[in-house]
């Protein structure tokens, strides 16, 4: 556990250093860029497509949890989704940190047990980076054939799309095969087994992977509409993008959004909390070669991560709600326990 914190403080110490070096290189003109060319009346459709990105979100999860029978209002999933969106964020990675908070409020608001909720987490993730494969694999073609992109550059980007296929491949492949599935395999391979911890868990991996199983084989249907909804969710991006940046006084075109989205995306994955630090040099880095404006680059990184911490505040304030509900029940059911006695 020291181990891992200490590794957690040392990205987030590099992050940090990353951030105030591009601030020194792009210097203090890059703040008042926001001041200067902000346009608030762009302000509106920015929140509105900002938010309608999480709603995707929450009807793709809904359409998941529909292939297993289960049932759950907007409000509840939207909740859901933020506060594991916020978790995620202050973790060393923005896509998965907070998936285990979510089965767990699967299983307290949802009545779904964990193994059928992390089922349902695991393919709407699955969903999700299948997604976000394609979509790099459009920014890696569009991105070939833009001068001044480094080769190393190019090249971390192939080899991140390729690790991507891998993995997706191996889970999928070894989800439906017959034999063990992806965790167990793993798990066997690296003797987790050995350890009597981890020797416990192997019944429960082995039916969330069977449940898995079912999903890939009986509801490609549900598959297919939750990679519509996840198209959804990246026409929406493309628009909040777009009106991000017409709020910062700048009107660009299709593909230059494309690979911002890619860029994006892509410094999520990095292990680091908020990717602090690589979002602001992957994006000014980008904007200065596309643009030759690296410090629109910074400001745009700025106005993202201001409407993250927005989102963030919002999930920890569902969290806080949640916890004193479970807080409260806890202590019901022990006063009722009482009486009974």
């Amino acid at each position: 556990m020291e181990k891992k914190k200490i590794k957690v403080l040392i990205s987030f110490v590099v992050g940090v250093l990353l951030f105030i070096g591009v601030i020194i290189y792009l210097g203090p003109e890059s703040f008042l860029h926001i001041y200067e060319n902000i346009d608030l009346t762009y302000l509106p459709p920015f929140a509105f497509f900002t938010t309608l990105v999480f709603a995707t979100y929450v009807w793709r999860f809904q359409y998941v949890m529909h292939a297993y029978k289960k049932k759950s209002s907007f409000w509840v999933q939207f909740k859901q989704t933020i506060s594991s969106f916020a978790v995620s964020y202050v973790t060393p990675s923005v896509r998965i940190g907070g998936e285990p908070l979510r089965v767990y409020m699967l299983k307290k608001e949802n009545n779904i047990d964990i193994k059928t909720g992390t089922s349902i987490v695991i393919i709407d993730k699955f969903i999700e980076f299948t997604g976000s494969l394609l979509f790099g694999i459009i920014g890696m073609i569009l991105i070939m054939f833009i001068p001044g992109v480094p080769l190393y550059g190019k090249s971390l980007l192939f080899l991140a799309l390729l690790a991507g296929f891998f993995v997706l491949f191996f889970v999928y492949y070894f989800t439906i095969r017959d034999g063990s599935g992806p965790f167990t395999y793993m798990l066997e391979l690296l003797r987790f087994y050995r350890f009597p911890k981890w020797r416990k868990l192997k019944s429960p991996v082995v039916m969330v992977e069977k449940k898995m199983e079912k999903f890939f084989r009986e509801h490609k249907k549900e598959f297919i509409i939750g990679m519509i909804f996840y198209v959804l969710s990246g026409l929406a991006m493309y628009y909040e993008t777009k009106f991000m940046l017409l709020l910062l006084g700048m009107s660009v075109g299709f593909t230059d959004i494309v690979l911002i989205i890619v860029v994006w995306g892509a410094i999520n994955f990095i292990p680091v909390p908020a990717a602090l630090g690589f979002q602001e040099v992957g994006q000014s880095g980008l904007f200065a070669i596309i643009f030759g404006a690296g410090e629109v680059g910074l400001a745009f990184s700025l106005i993202s991560r201001i409407r993250s911490l927005i989102f963030v505040a919002l999930g920890f304030s569902f969290i806080s709600g949640f916890t004193g509900e479970q807080v409260m029940r806890k202590l019901d059911e022990k006063a009722k326990k009482k009486k009974i006695e």
